[in-house]
């Protein structure tokens, strides 16, 4: 259920507002969590830490480190090559959001939503919102607050950002890339059944 506010609150407060009572700033769906699919199986909880990062192409500006489609084990699921059925072209990565990071405000180029699954916690201090514009400089927003292991498909579409301000800790999420209708893609994941993401 989406809840349409008027008003403008802080960052602080919206996003405290969301975790104590789930009511959503927003004028339409920004993320949609899976309560039916499993959580990733350790193997893919625990590949961030022994491959190789590196980059997208130079032209864009997003320089965030990542581990890109066949590099990464998802990839090769039976999961990914049931989506590349129904919707086609699919794109798998591993993020790192280094200690004291920003991903600045941005909308994705191309794909039209995203399923997130973070793979590690950071002691509360790495967040990703989400926002709309409401009147000028001014922006209804939303927290997405995971819960590591399990999907979150968000709407990338819209203006998001990325923080990890813990000093020490390093974040890693995993993203699976869609190119198709935000709606089309979760009414499809919500009738979609897996044990593991492998069978």
């Amino acid at each position: 259920m989406i809840i349409v506010k008027s008003i403008n609150t802080s960052m602080h407060e919206q996003a405290d507002n969301l975790r104590i009572t789930g009511k959503r700033y927003m004028t339409e769906e920004p993320y949609f969590h899976f309560s039916h699919l499993p959580m990733l199986p350790k193997k893919y909880l625990i590949e961030p830490y022994h491959k190789g990062y590196g980059n997208l192409p130079d032209w864009r500006d997003n320089r965030t480190p990542i581990i890109l489609d066949e590099n990464t084990d998802l990839f090769h699921s039976k999961f990914i090559e049931d989506c590349r059925q129904e919707f086609g072209y699919m794109s798998t990565a591993i993020i790192r959001f280094d200690p004291m990071s920003m991903l600045n405000w941005h909308r994705d180029w191309k794909r039209k939503c995203a399923l997130n699954f973070l793979l590690n916690e950071t002691d509360g201090k790495a967040f990703t919102f989400i926002r709309e514009q409401s009147d000028g400089w001014n922006y209804n927003m939303d927290e997405i607050v995971y819960t590591v292991g399990f999907p979150t498909l968000i709407k990338v579409s819209l203006e998001h950002t990325a923080i990890n301000y813990h000093p020490t800790n390093t974040r890693y999420v995993y993203t699976v890339s869609f190119y198709h209708d935000y709606n089309r893609v979760k009414e499809w994941l919500l009738n979609y059944k897996t044990v593991d993401y492998d069978h």
